[in-house]
């Protein structure tokens, strides 16, 4: 998997084309970031936010718009108030926007020192099982290839043939 190669097959879908970031990480607001949640962000998420133009339709935002409800201090802070039984684990840190409760996460007991990566895990209140992935370059090369079409699916009559 290489980053650049994903950049460039998430530009080229679709969705892309409706452009939608959030103010871009800054030096000083990803320090900001690392330093709240105890972490370092990993430089391939990094990258691949400040370089695909839909980020802002899957990512937290991690630039100096602290207030937003979509910063991912604001996403947190929100996930670790809710009552015991849909509260976030206290090692899990979401970078997604969490869209309709499934929320996307780096695992701070995770961590691959050699790589600088977390592993990613799926959560969602409620949810038990584990679905994880072991690189945020593993976990967009999957997300990547489940929203672009089969290209021997052709749709006819409604129907994917």
């Amino acid at each position: 998997m290489n980053l650049n190669r994903l950049i460039e097959k998430a530009n080229a879908l679709p969705l892309s084309a409706r452009r939608f970031q959030h103010p871009k990480p800054t030096k000083f607001s990803v320090r900001r970031i690392n330093e709240h949640f105890l972490m370092s962000l990993p430089g391939n998420f990094l990258e691949f936010v400040r370089s695909w133009r839909a980020s802002g339709r899957l990512f937290a935002s991690l630039g100096d718009d602290y207030e937003s409800p979509d910063h991912i201090i604001r996403i947190n802070s929100y996930w670790r108030r809710r009552r015991v039984t849909r509260r976030l684990p206290h090692n899990f840190v979401i970078f997604s926007l969490c869209h309709d409760e499934d929320c996307d996460c780096f695992n701070l007991d995770g961590y691959d020192r050699a790589s600088g990566e977390y592993e990613i895990r799926y959560w969602y209140p409620g949810f038990d099982e584990v679905v994880s992935y072991p690189s945020f370059l593993h976990y967009m090369d999957l997300q990547i290839g489940g929203w672009q079409k089969p290209k021997a699916a052709i749709r006819r009559n409604g129907h994917i043939a």
